[in-house]
């Protein structure tokens, strides 16, 4: 018979804590990169600028739902940075989709368990490749 084998892809795991940051190297590209951010408290990770490296490629999923209080930040280092389009989901459908063109890009307060942005460098700017949420998504703390 036929065996199918997958892809085991590396992962990093961060905990948000109040006030805090992490940040993200070019040898953490192509890992998913999962964040528990159920503790209260804004939070940014910093990518590396997108023209560190064409291809470098990131998938932020929350591992948890995040705390009512915590918002989670991406900052991409560069003015207009990450690019892209961003969808809202409501309980059977996509609520809104919109337009993004900033610096940073984040999940807001209260976002659900697998709320995901996959972004990916063509060495001048991030694209978004998706960016999927039950709560607006975010280019700056409220």
């Amino acid at each position: 018979g036929t065996t199918l084998t997958g892809m085991n892809r590396k992962v990093k795991s961060i905990t948000t804590s109040s006030g805090g940051s992490d940040t993200l190297t070019v040898a953490d590209s192509g890992k998913i990169i999962f964040v528990n951010g159920s503790a209260a408290g804004n939070h940014t990770i910093t990518l590396p600028a997108p023209t560190a490296a064409e291809g470098l490629e990131y998938i932020v999923v929350l591992s948890a739902d995040s705390h009512a209080n915590t918002e989670i930040l991406l900052d991409s280092q560069t003015a207009d940075g990450i690019k892209g389009m961003l969808k809202k989901l409501a309980a059977s459908a996509i609520a809104n989709v919109v337009a993004h063109a900033e610096q940073k890009l984040g999940f807001g307060d209260a976002s659900k368990l697998g709320s995901t942005i996959h972004v990916v460098s063509d060495g001048s700017v991030y694209h978004v490749i998706e960016a999927v949420s039950d709560v607006v998504h975010i280019s700056a703390f409220s």
